[in-house]
């Protein structure tokens, strides 16, 4: 029987999905659904059945523009976060929340933002040259990690074992006077450095890049009884990220976000997630 938190989070999120959705429909913008949401609709159907979290991507142009058409067009129980308008939120990728609730989790720190959100990665071109592509991942791999870490996120990591408290330790202290907006347009310039050029792939994480082309041939796709777009490819990009991914994988791999506080607000018992 489904954990009735588990199943509110989720509603409560596929919410935030339609809505997202609708901005970008008003606006002429592709959005998609990627990584384990796509995995899930294609196996699934929804969700993953352990998983607890929904991921959308866009095209940088699109990303772009749907920032800015949240500034009018996201209805008011919605809020879009992003490193450009939160100080507090270092992340490459934004997130539209659901205001009034929360969603605390052990990887980060208190006081921030919290809400219950969906993920929305921008899609930025990868150089077709190997060598350029590693240290394009390579900057967004470390860079997103020295951002985050000193902004207080990830501070549960150094509590694992006395390596992971040493490499903590170690990297902040090296990093302390490294300036966070320096840091933070290093990784925006290397993430968009290529945007200007008509490589054959687009990524969020270069390890994961798509086809170009594949963007523009959308199909949709049911996920927990709601129409979402997704790549007609979506055989070879969940191929690429997961191999036989209609395989399950063994219990010990089947992870999800850990919660210190999970908070419904005015969708609490009662409440209309829709």
């Amino acid at each position: 029987m489904e954990n009735p938190k588990l199943a509110k989070l989720r509603a409560l999120e596929v919410k935030i999905a339609l809505e997202i959705q609708r901005v970008c429909d008003k606006n002429g913008l592709r959005c998609f659904l990627v990584y384990g949401t796509l995995l899930g609709a294609v196996r699934h159907g929804g969700f993953i059945p352990w998983d607890d979290d929904m991921d959308m991507g866009m095209l940088r142009a699109d990303y772009e523009k749907f920032a800015e058409a949240c500034k009018t067009d996201l209805g008011p129980e919605f809020l879009w976060q992003s490193w450009d308008n939160d100080p507090s939120y270092p992340f490459p990728a934004g997130k539209v929340r659901l205001k009034g609730t929360h969603t605390q989790e052990k990887f980060s720190p208190e006081g921030v933002e919290d809400g219950i959100y969906v993920d929305v990665f921008p899609y930025d071109a990868v150089s077709d040259v190997a060598w350029k592509r590693r240290v394009q991942g390579w900057w967004h791999y470390c860079g997103k990690r020295l951002l985050w870490m000193k902004k207080g996120y990830g501070r549960c990591i150094r509590d694992e074992s006395f390596t992971q408290r040493l490499r903590y330790d170690v990297t902040m202290a090296l990093v302390r006077f490294v300036p966070y907006d320096w840091l933070r347009r290093r990784v925006a310039r290397a993430l968009t450095r290529y945007n200007g050029q008509h490589t054959r792939q687009v990524a969020s994480y270069e390890k994961y890049a798509i086809d170009r082309e594949w963007v523009d041939d959308l199909i949709p796709l049911s996920f927990e009884g709601e129409q979402f777009r997704a790549i007609r490819a979506y055989d070879a990009d969940l191929r690429n990220i997961y191999g036989d991914y209609m395989e399950l994988p063994p219990e010990s791999e089947r992870f999800c976000h850990e919660f210190r506080r999970l908070d419904f607000g005015p969708y609490a018992e009662g409440g209309e997630p829709g």
